[in-house]
């Protein structure tokens, strides 16, 4: 007799040891027929959950109320968040944690080395349709479409597609994996299908010189498209395919060991399916010699790296006799793209030992004799001082883009004495009576001035729901040195609401995103936002993408309905009118 089985919607065995269902199964689709109510409620002595995150907490908290006498464990790898915090509810606090970092520092998981990069259009934070087609570009438009003349980065890959822009960063990730080792299995995601698919035949194209017919191929996510590529790729014993792009079926579910580069050419919003995607190169395989992974970033993905990630202690570098790598790169002003000649840059050794070069007519500059990895510090007239840690090459044949912000302008000389005044763009912090803070020591007294002021992460919340309080919260805040928007800065999080940033720094929540925040509501007051009609939600979409751009504060202010598209409603008692009066727009 087998001691396990699977419960289905036809299915409920009995006499097996080990049953296995997702809860849509014992829920069922029969309201008079549950699967999971065919079992005694004592039937169970242990329930175990995989990925307990998810949303359907509300339909599974039935089955799990039945089954009251079974012990419940409940495992994920995703942290507390606006749209799992009924789950966390439910289970408690964790009794047990183990990190990314920490798997790192015991051995367990490899390493990883991040290798993150820009383009001219990451330089000028978008890209402008008139500016394009003055420097020659042509548009084409589809029927039924419409451009816009702005398009910001978080646009462009989701509304056009701009097969010059592909070419460019796939040719740059040939010369990258090129120098990196040729026959390292690589992980490419992508925008869409056909994105991945132009990526694919670029790179194949690229070193078609090795004789393989299938070194680059696409993974897609239909399983009738599901090939012997994709099998082999898996497979640590076959050299090819070598390198596979994909949209999202590799995120999960799928164990390549051996490979050694995680690339994003897509946009990542979701903590959750970056630590998935991450999670295919942390497998440590000592059949083909992986110890260690790199994470090559083209959109900004590695952003959404907690602080628990990364490992407690650096890793080693090489020996003083074993600098034997090259850096090359281009600074570039950030606004502008435009070359900086005479940049400052310089890279720390060792102790008294740094090695500086100015940048050419150019902007270009060119190292030698370094070890693989550095911390860079780059410093120029009217820009802001950089510092970062980036690896270096076996050849010189690949360079860097680095790009400097210039320094704000300043406004008349105001004098106020005895105020802590700070730089956003720099990394310490000028506080009162000439005492110079870093920024972790910022972020603590910013912890304690809130909890001064509240006790618990429910205090917060009741001040921030209501405009008044919130206000008066926040300016009380600032009157004492602790700028939510320097801390954001400072925490690289600047699609934040300052509500999360002060929950993080206070209770240790995790920071979420505007745009995490709008999905959660999306996905949990489907029912609320019905409740309205079509007009009404329709209002709510419109109020909720202003929130994703401009935050709570001009959202909880009436004179929101002045602006497009509720001036055209008839503002506040206009808009007020189409959900059923303002009683209903106040909710």
């Amino acid at each position: 007799m087998d001691a396990a089985d699977i419960i289905g919607d036809q299915k409920a065995p009995k006499n097996r040891d080990i049953l296995f269902s997702t809860y849509q199964s014992l829920y069922g689709a029969d309201a008079k027929n549950r699967p999971y109510e065919r079992y005694d409620p004592d039937f169970f002595d242990l329930i175990i959950i995989d990925e307990c995150h998810r949303s359907g907490f509300g339909t599974w908290r039935t089955i799990i109320d039945r089954f009251k006498k079974a012990v419940v464990l409940g495992m994920t790898a995703t942290p507390k968040r606006a749209d799992n915090i009924d789950t966390y509810q439910f289970f408690g606090e964790p009794v047990y944690e183990y990190s990314l970092g920490r798997g790192i520092e015991d051995g367990f998981l490899a390493p990883y080395k991040i290798n993150k990069l820009y383009t001219t259009l990451d330089a000028q934070g978008g890209l402008s349709l008139k500016q394009a087609v003055e420097e020659g570009a042509i548009i084409h438009v589809p029927e039924g479409s419409a451009a816009k003349e702005w398009y910001k980065m978080s646009e462009l890959w989701r509304s056009l597609v701009l097969p010059d822009h592909t070419e460019t960063i796939s040719n740059h990730l040939a010369d990258l994996l090129y120098t990196y080792g040729p026959m390292e299995k690589t992980m490419v995601f992508c925008v869409t299908q056909e994105h991945a698919r132009l990526v694919s035949k670029i790179l194949q194209n690229r070193f078609s010189h090795l004789g393989y017919d299938n070194y680059a191929v696409t993974i897609v996510s239909e399983e009738s498209e599901v090939t012997d590529d994709y099998i082999d790729f898996k497979d640590p014993g076959k050299k090819v395919p070598v390198i596979a792009t994909t949209v999202d079926l590799l995120s999960t579910g799928v164990d390549v060991p051996s490979v050694k580069n995680i690339v994003f050419l897509k946009p990542i919003a979701s903590k959750i399916v970056f630590k998935q995607i991450l999670g295919r190169g942390s497998r440590i395989n000592p059949l083909t010699g992986k110890y260690e992974f790199r994470i090559i970033d083209y959109s900004n993905a590695t952003r959404l790296f907690d602080e628990w990630d990364t490992p407690e202690e650096p890793l080693k570098q090489e020996k003083k006799g074993e600098r034997k790598y090259f850096l090359k790169g281009t600074v570039l002003d950030k606004e502008t793209g435009t070359p900086i000649v005479r940049a400052t840059v310089t890279i720390l050794l060792g102790v008294n030992e740094e090695v500086a070069i100015k940048t050419d007519i150019f902007g270009q500059f060119r190292l030698s004799n370094l070890p693989s990895q550095v911390k860079l510090n780059l410093s120029a007239l009217s820009y802001s001082n950089l510092t970062i840690a980036v690896p270096t090459y076996k050849t010189d044949s690949v360079g860097i883009i680095v790009e400097l912000e210039t320094k704000p302008n300043k406004p008349e000389p105001v004098v106020i004495d005895n105020l802590s005044v700070w730089i956003e763009q720099e990394i310490t912090i000028e506080m009162g009576e000439g005492t110079r803070i870093n920024k972790a020591q910022y972020t603590e007294f910013s912890k304690n001035e809130v909890l001064k002021r509240i006790v618990t992460l429910n205090d917060l919340t009741r001040i921030w729901t209501n405009q008044r309080r919130r206000d008066e919260f926040t300016k009380d805040l600032i009157d004492n040195s602790v700028s939510p928007k320097t801390l954001a800065a400072l925490l690289d999080a600047p699609d934040a609401d300052p509500f999360d940033i002060l929950a993080h720094i206070a209770f240790g929540t995790p920071i979420i995103s505007r745009d995490e925040r709008a999905e959660a509501f999306l996905n949990k007051k489907r029912d609320y936002m019905k409740s309205f009609g079509e007009t009404g939600r329709k209002i709510i979409l419109d109020l909720l993408e202003k929130y994703r751009i401009d935050g709570i504060d001009n959202v909880d202010d009436p004179k929101v309905f002045n602006i497009p598209p509720f001036d055209k409603m008839g503002h506040v008692l206009g808009v007020a009118k189409k959900v059923g009066g303002l009683e209903n727009l106040k909710k």
